[in-house]
């Protein structure tokens, strides 16, 4: 697979970065950290980038992430993926713009007191929860995204066809390995900016050696798990490469979120200084869906079938 983006895919980037630039952005995520940015999330749908993945090709996918992770970047509070990718993939037909993902019948979900439907991920089943199918009580939260708890209403909700299951958790492991690289590029770049005017010793501590490696690692597993996602869009109905992309970026966004916090210091956790816009974002990603165990256990299952997979927590 050529990973370079060509010119029509480079146009949607620009695309997407330039719609989300007049209504996303830090101020929106400072001033309304618990709410879905609905007004961006429609200006997405009436452009068509929503729906770019029911073609049902791998430029199709690889579109949608893409999409997903521009989103991501210009710190967009809306799930962009859950419906450009995962909802489209798993087979739904006409989904709302706002869909929450959740992992079992009582399950934390990101945006989950604020979107029009759930898709809900129990073992083998997969069923679409409408607000009447389902309680959701928001969460009191630190991290970057708004957080509910979202318990399904007893044999309520739309069960898809089988296989929807393994198809949402593929596309789901590819969607936070996209989000989690964003927000990982995001983070270094504040970080990279206040180690560059921050004084110690009567020079920026970003001249220090260690400073500029640690960050330089941190850019590395950025990328790799931006690439690993694209790679896994290209391959979505692969078990082992969205299992191994998800595995990396989970893994990759926890050993971040240590680095960009470590060069800046307490400064890092105030609400004056923006890192946490996009840092907090990241041990949420590397939670769902099991987090890096689990997703290493898959990845571990798909390529050695008939061997019994680590244990993915514990």
């Amino acid at each position: 697979m050529d990973l370079r983006l060509d010119d029509e895919q480079k146009g949607i980037v620009d695309a997407v970065r330039t719609l989300c630039a007049r209504t996303a952005g830090p101020q929106r995520a400072r001033t309304e950290p618990d709410r879905t940015d609905r007004q961006t999330l429609q200006r997405l749908d009436e452009a068509g980038f929503l729906d770019v993945a029911q073609g049902g090709g791998a430029r199709d996918h690889l579109a949608a992430v893409l999409i997903t992770e521009q989103a991501a970047q210009s710190l967009v509070m809306a799930p962009v993926g859950a419906r450009a990718l995962v909802a489209v993939y798993a087979g739904i037909e006409n989904p709302p713009p706002a869909i929450g993902l959740a992992l079992g019948g009582r399950s934390h979900v990101r945006f989950g007191a604020d979107v029009d439907a759930v898709l809900m991920l129990d073992q083998d089943e997969v069923r679409l929860l409408g607000p009447d199918d389902l309680k959701a009580e928001p969460v009191a939260s630190r991290l970057a995204f708004p957080l509910a708890r979202v318990t399904a209403r007893p044999g309520k909700g739309l069960l898809l066809p089988a296989g929807s299951a393994a198809r949402m958790t593929r596309a789901w492991r590819t969607l936070l390995a996209a989000e989690a690289g964003a927000a990982m590029i995001g983070a270094i770049e504040i970080a990279r900016q206040h180690v560059s005017v921050r004084m110690q010793f009567g020079k920026p501590i970003g001249s220090l050696q260690a400073v500029q490696h640690r960050l330089a690692e941190a850019h590395v597993k950025a990328q790799g798990s931006i690439w690993l996602a694209l790679r896994a869009a290209w391959h979505l109905d692969s078990e082992l490469e969205t299992a191994l992309a998800a595995a990396y970026a989970s893994a990759a966004a926890l050993a971040v979120f240590d680095s960009v916090h470590q060069v800046v210091g307490a400064i890092g956790f105030t609400r004056e200084f923006d890192l946490h816009l996009w840092s907090m974002r990241l041990p949420v990603l590397a939670a769902e869906l099991g987090g890096p165990r689990a997703h290493a256990a898959a990845a571990s299952a798909a390529n050695w079938p008939g061997h019994p997979a680590p244990a993915a927590a514990g």
